[in-house]
């Protein structure tokens, strides 16, 4: 499964002692140029909360790709996204599982 990590997680990254900065073992920076034929449909989907829109348009497109897809958020307003096939995780979430997504 390929994840698609929200930036208020990669922020909580730099609090020392915080659980996201033990998960986080896996990131990668990924173009836009690579993903932006995916924003169109991210903005429709999410319409009022644009600034997720870059994290929706690269799971949308790892989805076409055929990938299995997380995207890691901790904003509730992003469970919308399972009904595309997208699962939504929170940081809670993994660790209730006490499972990361493999590549």
């Amino acid at each position: 499964m390929k994840l698609v990590v929200d930036a208020n997680v990669l922020f909580s990254f730099f609090k020392k002692g915080s659980t996201t900065r033990e998960l986080i073992l896996f990131i990668k920076i990924v173009p836009k140029d690579l993903f932006e034929g995916s924003l169109s449909m991210a903005e429709k989907i999410l319409s009022s909360h644009l600034k997720d829109v870059p994290y929706v348009a690269l799971s949308l497109f790892f989805k076409s790709k055929g990938h299995e897809i997380g995207l890691w958020s901790n904003e509730k307003r992003l469970k919308k996204i399972e009904k595309y096939g997208i699962k939504a995780f929170s940081t809670n979430l993994f660790l209730e599982r006490k499972a990361l997504p493999k590549e």
